[in-house]
């Protein structure tokens, strides 16, 4: 915006198959649509090369938005720590 990268998304693909990763928007500039068009956009792009299938990995906090891009849920994950010195 303006000249500021203030979000990103990258793609890892193989094939028919692409992962979108790597999502991310400055905490100032969230909750305007701009994640939502940078997906979109990394999106068009993996359909143009041919891609079928796209997956992803997200926090709890924002999957509203890959459901609002036609994402649907496949598995709940759970991530655990150990604390040290024990």
């Amino acid at each position: 915006i303006d000249g500021v990268p203030v979000s990103t998304a990258a793609t890892i693909s193989s094939r028919k198959t692409a992962s979108l990763e790597f999502v991310s928007t400055l905490e100032g500039y969230r909750n305007q649509g701009i994640a939502f068009t940078v997906c979109f956009r990394a999106l068009k792009a993996l359909q143009a090369r041919g891609t079928e299938y796209v997956t992803l990995r997200c926090e709890f906090e924002v999957y509203k938005l890959y459901e609002k891009m036609g994402f649907k849920p496949y598995y709940e994950q759970r991530l655990f720590s150990f604390p040290r010195g024990n």
